[in-house]
């Protein structure tokens, strides 16, 4: 057992040798001060867009590039905002699962040591708290390396070297950079619950933590880590608290129950909700409520082998008066009770706990149950936008929305509604991609993956066509000149050819997008030698190239030192935002 708990080995990483600091790193530092500091404080509710960074050095000058030209190297804020975004610091989008190791985090390493740990994390607030990362394990793993960085006692070998009054340049450069590393480690943590908005993300943070901690000096469970966690359970309200743990009990090897008995939350912090508290953590660590807690006064302690609750707080009548009307405990209990539901006989008492108590398919522990339509018509009644949308072949699957069946046309009616309600595609910030991939699922009358098959409804399929036009509402115009070319003739030649015929006619484009279900091969002329030479002849220096291969071949022909090149392996609904972050120059 590894010192998170955990079972499964974890691979030992060793953070590089002690470095000599640079002047320059130096002078990073102080400006990192001022941010970390900042997001460290606790009277700062962070906004995307409040901290500034402007006195760090995020750009060189110009380096040369594959081709042998010269190009604006990439600078250190578009690698951080390529990595949190596009899962690398290099040019490449991939849509399919990529794990990530150490070895991604290498210019984050690298920049950290330059003292700018501050800019990752304020480009980690910004992105995350924006919703512009499409994949959540970048922000977590880049967020779970600025509080675990090389994490050992600083505070003690600080003191050490300040006791010498007779320092040299060296040692005063060390305590300087020590005393950064352990602000980082403080700011990072101090910005985990804004960023690990649910328990996914946190369990996935705590697994990106083991990683980079795992060594022989440290355990990783710092006094500060414990504060974070406990900060993360703490901070949210009842009722939010009982819906996350549970609906997502365990993820990443990690469970609720793991974390309080590391991270030992103390409810007496929450005044006249600690029982409630109380009750909710006693449910996670034993999986039922405690009824002694309400009276722990009343409790046998005279004898030598007598227990009692180990409370930290006076239960009071107000204590008392919270937990007998809290909601949070009456949906707990209504998540037990459903845990209880073991046969398909019971859909009726599993659909009137879902609409009673809003519970959702993930409380929903028997996987028959959820192929019963009485389950799913109780789920369909406050069914989110996206939900619905994920969820049309299952409902389809089961005949209530095929349109077959009279009595099931009122379900027709309700997803028609809600599919092409613009309020609710405004609200849900829905992109058309998204919709248009969901159309084409449900056209086919099958799914890509599994068995599943289904009546495609017309009334069905027109509501998402129209949902589709409406979604645009939520797409905000970038202002460039487009060129889409779309290559299926077996190499990229032709491609190439519009971007030379781009050139003789006088085109002024500032996106070129080239779209291949092929084998990336360029022939004659290599697309950065094309996109260098339009640059030239039009005299549009910040022209922009993208590649998009649509078949998930692995392949890299974007220049990693120009930041005008991007490729993307593969396709989904999240390639048009990036694209749009991308030609605005976000990434």
């Amino acid at each position: 057992m590894n010192h998170f708990g955990n079972k499964e080995p974890l691979k030992r990483f060793v953070f590089p040798t002690m470095f000599r600091v640079e002047q320059s790193s130096l002078e990073n530092i102080e400006e990192s001060m001022r941010i970390l500091n900042l997001l460290d404080s606790p009277e700062v509710n962070y906004m995307p867009g409040q901290v500034t960074g402007q006195m760090l050095k995020t750009r060189e000058d110009e380096v040369k590039n594959y081709a042998g030209g010269y190009v604006f190297q990439v600078s250190d804020l578009t690698r951080i905002r390529r990595f949190l975004i596009l899962g690398t610091s290099g040019g490449t989008y991939y849509t399919s699962a990529k794990e990530l190791t150490i070895n991604n985090l290498e210019h984050l390493i690298r920049i950290i040591k330059d003292g700018k740990g501050g800019l990752i994390l304020r480009e980690i607030l910004e992105i995350s708290l924006a919703g512009r990362a499409p994949k959540q394990e970048p922000t977590m793993f880049a967020l779970a390396l600025c509080a675990r960085y090389d994490v050992k006692d600083r505070v003690l070998k600080s003191r050490k070297i300040k006791s010498n009054e007779n320092l040299t340049e060296e040692e005063k450069a060390d305590i300087i950079f020590d005393d950064y590393i352990v602000q980082l480690h403080k700011a990072a943590l101090h910005a985990m619950p804004k960023v690990c908005r649910i328990p996914t993300h946190l369990f996935m943070f705590i697994r990106f933590c083991e990683m980079i901690s795992m060594n022989e000096k440290s355990s990783g469970w710092s006094r500060i880590m414990r504060r974070a966690i406990t900060s993360w359970y703490l901070e949210k309200d009842p009722k939010s608290l009982v819906m996350h743990i549970t609906k997502y009990p365990q993820r990443e090897g990690w469970s609720h129950r793991d974390l309080l008995r590391l991270a030992h939350p103390k409810v007496s912090e929450k005044n006249d909700d600690a029982l409630v508290y109380d009750q909710i953590f006693r449910y996670v660590t034993h999986g039922h409520v405690d009824p002694k807690k309400r009276n722990p006064s009343t409790e046998d302690t005279s004898g030598p082998n007598a227990k009692k609750p180990r409370l930290s707080y006076d239960v009071t009548e107000v204590h008392l008066s919270k937990e007998k009307t809290s909601d949070a405990l009456k949906f707990l209990e209504a998540a037990m009770k459903m845990k209880k539901i073991k046969e398909v006989s019971q859909a009726d008492e599993c659909a009137q706990l879902i609409r009673e108590f809003g519970l959702v398919r993930e409380h929903v522990v028997n996987t028959e149950l959820l192929n019963t339509t009485t389950v799913w018509i109780a789920l369909l009644e406050k069914m989110p936008l996206t939900a619905l949308i994920r969820n049309l072949s299952k409902l389809s699957t089961l005949g209530l929305i095929t349109g077959v069946t009279p009595e099931n046309q009122k379900y027709v009616d309700k997803v028609v509604a809600s599919i092409t309600s613009e309020k609710s595609i405004k609200n849900a910030r829905v992109h058309p991609l998204t919709i248009l991939l969901a159309l084409a699922t449900y056209r086919s009358g099958h799914g890509f993956r599994g068995n599943l098959t289904w009546s495609v409804n017309q009334k069905i399929e027109e509501a998402l066509e129209k949902a589709f036009l409406l979604a645009f509402q939520n797409v905000e115009p970038t202002g460039k000149r487009f060129c889409l070319a779309y290559d299926v003739s077996g190499s990229m030649g032709s491609t190439i050819c519009e971007t030379r015929i781009s050139c003789q006619e006088k085109k002024e484009i500032d996106v070129f997008i080239v779209f291949t279900d092929n084998e990336t091969y360029a022939g004659s002329i290599k697309p950065y030698e094309a996109l260098k030479k339009y640059r030239e002849v039009m005299n549009i220096p910040e022209a922009k190239l993208i590649v998009c291969g649509m078949t998930s071949t692995n392949f890299t022909i974007a220049d990693p030192t120009d930041p005008g090149m991007l490729d993307v392996v593969g396709f989904d609904s999240a390639v048009p935002e990036l694209v749009r972050s991308f030609v605005l120059g976000q990434i």
